[in-house]
């Protein structure tokens, strides 16, 4: 999470259920968090439990969400889905797609892009798209943090002078696409979906020999 937190840390292993605030006391930003912390694992925590990690299932009263109804390359080269609204719960995460108005009941349009490197290398193309073309649609799930200068209408408080104030977990969804090979199927790629941090780029730092500007006033730069 990214914002200007004065401590961010959580340790399941303490078993906290809570953050009790007591009367004359200091509030502190990182007890809020704290809180937030301990209810967003206990839900992640419930929704793996009952339902199993790596799995994404959806509700027995709504069986048709996120299901992809259609998909076809629009006139800017973009591959479109169209898909139910409804619920999921990708591994314990849930994961909303509304409908929109005027029927929050009709399906909705999204665009999906191809995964990159290193899950899938060399990537795929919108232009490759033909007969016997295969690809998987890839639900990808994410937490993020929303500041207000992101959602300023929600979160920036006019009457205060506009400063932004707190900020908001957020729940992202992205959809993905998979070249599939001849023998691969949706059951067996979830290997190569799983995130290797050793394969992806890392930065290397140095520090450059200080330089001093002679005179009056040295100046190190």
């Amino acid at each position: 999470m990214k914002g200007d937190f004065s401590k961010w840390k959580f340790d399941p292993k303490n078993n906290f259920s809570g953050v009790l605030h007591q009367q004359g006391r200091v509030l502190l930003d990182s007890d809020w968090n704290a809180q937030t912390q301990i209810t967003t694992h206990w839900q992640d925590l419930a929704g793996r439990d009952v339902i199993g990690p790596g799995v994404a299932a959806v509700p027995a009263n709504a069986p048709d969400s996120f299901r992809v109804q259609s998909a076809s390359v629009d006139p800017s080269n973009q591959v479109e889905l169209t898909l139910a609204p409804g619920r999921i719960w990708a591994d314990g995460l849930l994961t909303c797609l509304p409908g929109e108005e005027p029927d929050l009941t009709a399906d909705v349009s999204r665009i999906a892009t191809y995964l990159q490197p290193p899950i899938q290398d060399p990537p795929a193309e919108e232009s490759t798209i033909g007969g016997g073309i295969r690809d998987a649609v890839i639900l990808e799930v994410w937490r993020e943090s929303i500041n207000g200068f992101q959602l300023p209408d929600i979160l920036i408080e006019p009457a205060l002078g506009g400063p932004d104030t707190t900020e908001r977990m957020h729940t992202a969804l992205a959809l993905r696409l998979f070249r599939l090979d001849e023998e691969e199927t949706c059951k067996n790629i979830k290997d190569k979906l799983k995130d290797d941090f050793s394969q992806k780029g890392k930065l290397k730092a140095s520090l450059q020999p200080p330089q001093v500007i002679a005179g009056d006033c040295p100046v190190v730069e």
